[in-house]
């Protein structure tokens, strides 16, 4: 179920991630009927962990990684932006969307007047520099530490230790701030809407105070937490006592607790779909994710005519869409035209060898089986790889970069790297994004296969949360709409 760890490396300047992040509650659904969960104002969440301990980004934002449960994370901390179960960035600890000069380097954010900290005391805008200048300079920071914050001017001077302040954010006001990039990122809001971005203010000995909905107020013994409503939480009263977010050791323990009623929520794997998809408590949506072939050049053309994507649909039901693109639909304000892709002329079918990225995920495997149906394959033909591929970033640009690994057109590059600097012309990106998608497509560099899906099972008790194509989230992103019905 996981993405290639090789392949996401070779694309983790695009802030590729593997399939865990946008799972971020792993436990398997529970098998057979369940029973009711005690009645209280409590939601109990389970976390997959392979120790004792519940991921450190949860807590601090600097060591918000891959594996980092997106869900979790959001509860103690928060920055300017977030976003919303659509994937659009939606305004957190800013009034607003920032304005973004004409050259798309420039942003200048708004911070609310009633956000405090954990203890009381107001968020300002140095608050806000004086957490990135943290994060980067932190000895334990994740990779995405330096992907989301890197292009802001001087983030290379503070990471190195040589400055203490970023050059490029200026305090305009007690609540003002602006930020200059080293060059344009029509990315950047998006980036800024993920946690290793949150405002955290260090409070000594050890511990940091947020500004998310939920405060810290028991570590137990078993290394989960139990988390209460912080008093001076800007988004409005919550309905919830508190939440328990329970270290999960294996699969087979999350079963037993979903079955036994002591978790409100459980994930259910895509061999599993078909089985729970007409239950009342089953809820999915498409994913970020999606499944490639990366044939060789001479041979990507020919496989991709010769495609049947529904016969794949219906090899895996219920776990996977039949994907026409390069760009999961999941992915907002973009609309693909894909081109019909027609066998070459005079050309008998191609003999294909397929091979797996990660061999181990139950898709690729299904899809290998399905593939080797309708391409004629055998030992000596052409190599064509079988990928698994989801991106953290919402952004059709990052999907796109998949090409990179089968051409080197230095045009593709330059068109792609020109679309990153039209921040302040959606539209005309966009376009050009549907143009490169095409290009990409009629020359079979890639070929599309089906795109993923995620899915939970829920109590009923349980209102205010629904599954995104990152995984569990409250409506609206807004924990105040989460109750225990």
């Amino acid at each position: 179920m996981f993405a290639s760890r090789r392949f996401v490396r070779r694309f983790r300047s695009g802030v590729a991630v593997r399939l865990a992040a946008a799972i971020p509650i792993a436990i398997l659904a529970a098998c057979g009927p369940s029973q009711s969960i005690v009645a209280d104002d409590t939601m109990r969440v389970p976390i997959y962990t392979r120790g004792h301990a519940l991921d450190p980004g949860i807590v601090d934002p600097s060591r918000f990684s891959a594996t980092t449960p997106l869900f979790a994370a959001g509860m103690l901390n928060a920055g300017l932006l977030k976003l919303g179960p659509d994937l659009h960035v939606i305004p957190d600890l800013a009034v607003s969307i920032p304005t973004i000069s004409i050259n798309g380097r420039v942003y200048t954010f708004t911070i609310r007047q009633d956000a405090r900290f954990a203890d009381g005391s107001r968020c300002t805008a140095l608050d806000v520099e004086q957490s990135w200048v943290r994060a980067l300079q932190s000895p334990d920071r994740s990779p995405l530490v330096w992907q989301d914050l890197g292009g802001i001017e001087g983030a290379s001077a503070v990471s190195d230790g040589m400055a203490n302040t970023l050059s490029g954010v200026s305090v305009l006001h007690r609540l003002s701030i602006r930020i200059r990039l080293d060059s344009p990122d029509s990315t950047f809001l998006e980036k800024l809407a993920f946690p290793v971005t949150a405002v955290v203010r260090p409070s000594p000995p050890h511990s940091l105070l947020g500004l998310g909905p939920w405060a810290l107020t028991v570590r137990a013994p078993d290394g989960g937490y139990t988390l209460r409503p912080r008093k001076h939480y800007y988004g409005g009263p919550l309905s919830l006592k508190s939440v328990e977010l329970l270290p999960v050791s294996n699969a087979s323990r999350g079963m037993d607790l979903y079955r036994k009623g002591s978790i409100d929520i459980a994930w259910v794997s895509p061999s599993n779909y078909f089985t729970y998809q007409n239950a009342a408590e089953f809820h999915n949506s498409d994913s970020l994710d999606a499944y490639y072939a990366l044939p060789p050049r001479s041979a990507g053309v020919d496989l991709a005519s010769r495609l049947d994507r529904n016969a794949l649909e219906t090899s895996l039901p219920g776990a996977v869409t039949a994907l026409t693109t390069l760009v999961p639909p999941t992915v907002p304000d973009y609309v693909s035209s894909p081109p019909t892709v027609d066998p070459p002329p005079g050309q008998s079918a191609r003999r294909s060898s397929l091979s797996l990225d990660s061999p181990r995920d139950p898709i690729e495997k299904d899809l290998a089986q399905a593939l080797r149906k309708q391409w004629e394959t055998s030992r000596t033909g052409s190599p064509v790889r079988v990928v698994h591929i989801t991106f953290m970033l919402p952004d059709p640009g990052r999907w796109l970069t998949i090409a990179l690994a089968q051409t080197a057109s230095p045009w593709l590059r330059s068109q792609l790297a020109y679309a990153q600097t039209l921040t302040e012309d959606p539209v005309s990106r966009m376009a050009l994004y549907g143009e490169l998608e095409s290009w990409v497509l009629s020359r079979g560099y890639v070929v599309p296969l089906v795109s993923g899906k995620i899915a939970y099972l829920m109590k009923p008790r349980l209102q205010g949360v629904q599954v995104t194509p990152l995984g569990i989230m409250p409506d609206n992103d807004n924990w105040a709409l989460v109750s225990i019905g």
